[in-house]
This record gives C-alpha cells, structure tokens and sequence, in this order.
C-alpha cells in the first residue's frame, strides 16, 4: 500500500491528487471562495454608505432654505444635487439617480418666522432601503438640529436664559444606549457573517462533489481498495484535506478582517482561530452525511452501504472496530488500477 501503508493517509493523497487534477474541483476549493472573499470585500470597502445622491428643489430661495442646502451639503452621508422643480426630482428618485428628494415649499422662512410650523416634503425609495434609511437618518438629524436653533432663538428672544432655553427646549432627555453595531460600520457588521456563511457553503459543496463524482465516475471501488475497504478511514480520509484547506481559508479571512478591514477583536484572535478549526474540521462530514442518505447511491454502491451503516453507528455512539468497512462483512477486492495512485505504488488488498 501507498503512503506508508496508512488507508488514512493513501485516501487523503489520493483526494489531494483528484482535487488537483479536476478544474470543477479547483473552482469549488480556490477560485470561488477567492472570489467570494474579493466581491463581499469590494462592496463594503466603504464602512459606512457617504455622499449619496439627494435631490433638492428650493422653491423658497431664502437664507433658511440656502441653509439647509448647505447643511445637506455638508453632511457626509448625502450630496446635493440641484434639480428644477419636483417632477425633475421625482424622476431622478425612479430612475436611481438620486436617493431621496427634498422640496423645499415657496414661504418655508416667513412661515417659521411666523411660528406656523411648515411641511417640508421629504421623499425616498424604500425600495433601496439600505441608501433609503441612511439618507433619511441624516435628513431627520439635520432637521432635528435646524429646528432646535429656530426654537432656542425664539426663547432667547422672550428673554429667558440659555440655560432656561435649554430646559424649555428639550424637556424630557432620553439617554440612548446602542448595543449592536453602534457605530454603523456595515463592514464589521455583515462582513464578518458573510464571509464564514459562504465558506460553509463552499466546504459542503466540495465534499458532496468528491463523493458524489467518485460514484459517478465509477471510482468508489478505487476509494474503497485505498482505504483497504475501511470505511471509517475512508470517510477521514476523504474530509481531512477539505477540513484543512477551508480552515486555512477562514484563518486568512480573519488575518484580512482585523488586517485590512480593522474589525476589533475584543476576545482575541486566539479563540477565533480554534473555533473555526472545529467549525471547517466538521463541516465536511456534511457532504457524506448527506450522501449517504441518498437512495440512488446507497442502493447502486455496496460502499455507501457501509457508509451509511457507519453513520447509523456514529449516531447511536458505538463505533465499528477498527479494520472492518463498517457494521457488516468486509468490502469485496478490487484489483482496479487506481488513476490517482502514483506508479509503483499501487494500493494491495
């Protein structure tokens, strides 16, 4: 037998060489969670979404209203972008041009000075409710604020203290405490849950592709003889190598989220990195698992048989002895040559 005659370790090898050897294999374990990390990277390279597109019609022409141009301006999250009248604006709302649109109606000053409490038109596409709710959250900041200096000015102009003003203005304080993602930063927030859900997709992908290709292309008498028709070592040997690659993934993953990304870690990398070695050490037992539970194969392949045998013991807590495929008879010789066994090396029963 190859490989210092382990089955464990001649399964493993002859994984690693079928992974190697199969584009479809190398699309599932590299390039798509390569380029899964990469996309999720590039659309939140950005922690929090700034300068979307706000439409503004001023129809008062007024200092205040110049005002609150200024102030949409300015803020970090929105900017203005100038439309002729609201038709215009609603337009470029529809059409994805801009994300909210502000209407500032003809006699906004005089009615504030007044004291008559003006309407201003303030609308968004819930559709994009991302963008939507971060240029509302902004738009109602810079009212909230616009509105306190209007009503501290006409306290102070009846004589009462800025203190007094103070007290009059806000009147009940609410103390607001934010528990999760309190700074807004979508990066830490959705980044680092999208990352490790794609890696468990991929990693059950790439197991359930190297059962079910071995069945398919006739290679589970091979996959039987190199684990010397043991089938616990067989299921090892076959999810080893996908355990260590995917936690090699995930531990550059996280190298690049508190690299690059700077996410805190207020529990340390240390606890993060064991957990996800038990995390991708165990999520390759999903592909046999469900496999096994497959008709088609348990009752085409004696193999699967023994895999789903094995299984059923697993479950229940009492392993196979060890050299035997499973909780029935030993697996029949095969003396097929075995494409990924190297030369010389061929797998005896």
């Amino acid at each position: 037998m190859m490989a210092g005659d382990s089955p464990l370790l001649a399964v493993m090898v002859r994984e690693v060489k079928r992974v190697i050897s199969s584009p479809l294999a190398m699309i599932l374990t590299l390039v798509a969670p390569l380029a899964a990390f990469a996309i999720f990277a590039s659309l939140f390279i950005t922690a929090v979404p700034e300068s979307l597109p706000v439409a503004v019609v001023d129809r008062d022409r007024s200092e205040l209203s110049r005002t609150i141009c200024r102030l949409v301006d300015a803020s970090p999250a929105m900017a203005l972008v100038r439309v002729p009248d609201e038709a215009a604006g609603r337009r470029a709302l529809v059409s994805g041009q801009a994300y909210g649109l502000l209407v500032i109606p003809e006699g906004f000053a005089g009615r504030v000075k007044r004291r008559q409490a003006p309407v201003t038109p303030f609308y968004i596409n819930n559709q994009l409710m991302l963008p939507a709710g971060v240029v509302k959250r902004a738009m109602m900041k810079i009212f909230a604020t616009l509105s306190a200096g209007v009503k501290m000015k006409q306290l102070r102009a009846l004589g009462l203290g800025e203190a007094q003003a103070e007290d009059r203005l806000f009147g009940i304080h609410a103390a607001s405490h934010v528990l999760f993602n309190p700074n807004l930063n979508y990066r830490w927030f959705l980044l680092a849950a999208m990352g490790p859900f794609m890696l468990k997709i991929f990693t059950m992908c790439a197991t359930v592709w190297a059962l079910g290709s071995d069945a398919k292309e006739g290679g589970t008498a091979l996959w039987q003889k190199a684990a010397c028709g043991k089938a616990f070592s067989a299921i090892l040997g076959k999810c080893i190598p996908y355990g260590i690659w995917f936690t090699v993934l995930m531990w550059a993953f996280l190298a690049f989220l508190f690299g690059p990304m700077g996410l805190p870690r207020p529990a340390g990398l240390l606890p993060l990195m064991v957990g996800f070695f038990f995390v991708c050490g165990g999520l390759p037992g999903h592909g046999p698992f469900f496999l096994g539970l497959h008709r088609r194969y348990g009752a085409r392949h004696q193999f699967y048989q023994h895999l789903r045998r094995l299984f059923l013991h697993l479950c229940r807590g009492d392993l196979p002895r060890s050299g035997h495929a499973s909780c029935g008879a030993p697996l029949a010789r095969d003396d097929t040559p075995d494409p990924y066994d190297s030369a010389g090396e061929r797998a005896e029963s």
